[in-house]
């Protein structure tokens, strides 16, 4: 019978009943598909009924070898034959895994270190083999040995045999190798100790050569000879000696010596001839005495003097010291600054010091000039940059003042103003002033002097906004910043003013004036002014009465240019340009 029935396809105008008529088809194969038996394995691959094989054959089978495995032809044959050849089925077997087959079997199994391998089962003519052997590698290593001898373990599966020896003179070894029977080790008659330290034990009447007692206990020797013997204690091994003899002896100090003495006299450390240290001595009368180092003499033990007199030498050379009567030394009438004069420090309890004539004149003067000490002759140097370069300080110079004004911004440009309405655009803003005071150390060997640009006019084409004005620095010492330029028109913003920069003092640059957008009649319409710098005015306002006015130029430096005015389509107008950046820079010259 048809297992897969198919529907057939008519015609293809109907497209959804076409789809439906594919789609049932194809799940139809696919069913009949999956109960086929593949070939390659593909799952599913398993019989859900019995096989009928309607009396065919399988052929092409492999020997089976195991329980589920269905057996030949070939292999049916071979075990008739081998029963028909008295081959045993019921008899007792050894056999190394259970078998389902046999009912008698014994299971050989290994045992410690000892191992079971199976060949596997063989043939009617080449039979199969178990083979057992040992299975620790240290028990294989020892029974690899063929030498005589005490058995040693050298490593992991390994083995040596070892004999146990003596050192001559010092220890006999017996029997080292065990194999006449235990060994044993005994001293011999005449030891050698060289190189050997003995440490307690008892010795009766020994014979000994040059040896060498470590802390021993000697008792009372018979006999001896003390030549090249040290350490002999004071205290207890010398007898005969005097009270305290010992302790001085151990200690052979001043106090110990006073001690073991019975007719000194005085205290104290002991005296040599030579420069001796004598504390509080009484020394009487000295018959004669040098006191060239002696100290410590007390002013009493001087003689009197004359009122009003100082001891002293007022010679021009090496001479005793005399009594020297103030009111009588030599008046000088004109001092000069280097002369000595003898004063009293009331900053130091009024000790006794000196000073000159030229210090006590210039107390209450002016003693230092900017850190200059002594006569000091200034002079001022001014070094002015209008364009970029270097600025190196004039030789000498220990100061400065720098001053910076960044560029100015450039005025905004204005189209053609309508009939009947007037117009401007914005004014440039000013640059930003700073300034700093620098010294030689700070300014070094040069720096790099930037001056800012001046920002550019607005073109009356397009129009366009005036430029903004460049920075102006010195280093990064000081820096002036540049103004913004102005809108362009009509009704442009003013360019805002440069903002603060660097240096002890920096201020914000003057915004320029805003422009306008009016309707004219009779009145006149006014070009924005351009902001001022603190170094340089701004363009100035400009008047247009029924024409075109163009920004004024800035007039100093830093200063914005002024914004473009139109009255009465009277036609377009450019913005004034900006004033460039300066630097100053004021130096102090210490000649």
């Amino acid at each position: 019978m048809t297992k897969i029935s198919l529907q057939n396809i008519d015609n293809l105008q109907n497209e959804s009943t076409v789809v439906s008529a594919i789609n049932n088809n194809n799940a139809y194969t696919r069913a009949a598909m999956d109960n086929t038996l593949s070939r390659d394995g593909t799952a599913p691959n398993q019989m859900n009924t019995p096989l009928d094989m309607n009396s065919k054959k399988i052929i092409n089978l492999v020997d089976a070898t195991t329980d589920q495995e269905p057996v030949t032809f070939g292999q049916f044959n071979n075990t008739i034959s081998a029963l028909n050849s008295g081959a045993v089925v019921a008899a007792s077997y050894v056999t190394t895994t259970p078998s389902s087959t046999l009912t008698q079997e014994r299971i050989l199994s290994a045992g410690n270190n000892i191992s079971v391998i199976d060949s596997g089962p063989g043939t009617l003519s080449v039979p199969g083999t178990v083979t057992v052997g040992i299975s620790d590698d240290d028990l294989n290593a020892i029974a690899a040995l063929s030498t005589t001898g005490l058995i040693s373990r050298t490593g992991a599966g390994t083995a040596a045999t070892r004999t146990v020896t003596g050192t001559a003179n010092e220890i006999t070894i017996t029997n080292g190798d065990g194999v006449s029977g235990n060994p044993t080790a005994s001293l011999p008659s005449a030891l050698t100790f060289t190189g050997k330290t003995v440490t307690g034990g008892t010795y009766s009447s020994p014979t000994l050569n040059t040896p060498t007692f470590v802390s021993p206990a000697l008792d009372t020797p018979v006999s001896g000879t003390m030549t090249n013997v040290t350490g002999l204690p004071i205290s207890t091994g010398v007898s005969g000696l005097g009270t305290n003899v010992a302790t001085f002896l151990a200690t052979p100090s001043s106090a110990n010596l006073i001690a073991a003495m019975t007719d000194e006299t005085g205290t104290g450390a002991n005296v040599f001839a030579t420069s001796p240290t004598l504390v509080t001595p009484l020394l009487g009368t000295p018959t004669s005495g040098t006191l060239t180092n002696c100290t410590g003499l007390p002013l009493s033990g001087h003689t009197n003097q004359a009122a009003y007199t100082i001891v002293a030498n007022n010679t021009g050379g090496s001479a005793a010291p005399t009594a020297v009567d103030i009111p009588t030394i030599t008046s000088k009438a004109t001092p000069v600054s280097a002369d000595i004069v003898l004063i009293q420090d009331s900053a130091a309890s009024n000790a006794f010091k000196r000073t000159t004539v030229g210090a006590i004149g210039s107390v209450g003067a002016v003693s230092s000039f900017n850190t200059l000490t002594g006569a000091v002759t200034s002079n001022v140097v001014v070094q002015k940059f209008t364009v970029s370069g270097t600025y190196t300080p004039t030789s000498g110079m220990l100061h400065c003042i720098i001053e910076c004004v960044g560029g100015g911004g450039g005025g905004g440009g204005l189209a053609n103003s309508s009939a009947g309405s007037g117009n401007s655009s914005g004014g440039g803003g000013a640059g930003s002033y700073s300034r700093t005071y620098s010294t030689a150390a700070a300014v070094g060997a040069s720096k790099t002097v930037t001056i800012g640009a001046a920002g550019s006019a607005g073109s009356s084409v397009g129009p366009t906004s005036g430029g903004a004005g460049g920075d102006t620095s010195v280093g990064t010492l000081c820096i002036g910043k540049g103004g913004g330029g102005g809108t362009n028109g009509p009704n442009g913003a003013g360019g805002s003013g440069g903002v603060a920069g660097t240096g002890d003092v920096t201020t914000t640059g003057m915004s320029g004036g805003n422009g306008s957008n009016q309707a004219v009649t009779t009145v006149t319409t006014r070009s924005p002014f351009g902001g001022s710098s603190v170094l340089g005015g701004g363009g100035n306002e400009g008047v247009s009465a029924g024409n075109a006015v163009g920004g004024t130029p800035a007039t100093g430096f830093g200063g914005g240019g002024g914004g473009a005015a139109s009255q009465n389509a009277a036609g377009g107008a450019a913005g004034g340009g900006g004033g460039g950046g300066l630097v100053i820079i004021t130096e102090f010259i210490n000649l």
